[in-house]
């Protein structure tokens, strides 16, 4: 009878030293002076090694990309259990470390000028969990907003705040991840996540100088 292929769970639970050993047997295969004349090599192929086994052990690819409450590319998009309240996740993800933004619209009514604010984490082992800190810099200063969590079922993913402000976050977001688009890339011909926002507050603020300019010579400032 033969031997039972490991699972996963197995493979992902010894990842570390099977890239190891894999980087290591890949040199000592090359032959006499090849070998001894690539030894130097063995660090950085076995470093190499680990990185590939890394991703593959957080599953980098599955987490990297764009999610939102809005996705565009799903026939049934209707049918996914997607929330009402839109969160909008941009990631890219190395080796389980998260990189990315996040956007919502309540933080577009506190912060207008911005689209988003950044977003680190990192993915607990094999798990298909992450905690993440929602920050920027504000006068050059690091400001935390909230602590979340975030897991990943397939192509969908929930959103659920943890600590910090919660009100610039909803309780609980179910959201997707849009099949054909790439994390954090630039469209000028695209409007920004806050744009509406953004457009109302700079109305407010030009309404509010041309109120605050001085009146002219000789004209009553407050006529009655």
């Amino acid at each position: 009878m033969g031997r039972k292929k490991p699972d996963d769970s197995w493979l992902k639970r010894n990842w570390w030293w099977i890239a190891v050993l894999g980087g290591v047997v890949w040199l000592i295969g090359k032959e006499g002076k090849e070998f001894l004349s690539n030894a130097s090599d063995l660090p950085a192929a076995a470093e190499t090694t680990v990185n590939r086994f890394s991703s593959w052990y957080h599953d980098d690819e599955a987490w990297s990309g764009v999610w939102s409450a809005q996705p565009e590319g799903y026939v049934d998009a209707s049918e996914l259990p997607l929330s009402a309240i839109d969160v909008r996740l941009e990631i890219d993800v190395k080796q389980g470390v998260i990189d990315g933004t996040i956007a919502t619209k309540a933080l577009c009514a506190s912060f207008p000028i911005w689209d988003f604010v950044l977003l680190e984490g990192k993915v607990k082992g094999s798990s298909n969990i992450f905690e993440g800190v929602a920050y920027d810099f504000i006068g050059g200063q690091r400001q935390n907003f909230a602590r979340l969590r975030f897991e990943r079922k397939g192509l969908l993913m929930t959103v659920t705040p943890l600590e910090g402000a919660r009100g610039l976050f909803p309780e609980k977001a179910t959201i997707a991840k849009h099949p054909d688009e790439a994390p954090m890339q630039v469209d000028v011909k695209t409007p920004g996540y806050c744009y509406k926002e953004k457009m109302l507050f700079l109305k407010h603020l030009k309404e509010k100088t041309d109120h605050e300019k001085p009146a002219k010579k000789g004209t009553p400032s407050n006529p009655r």
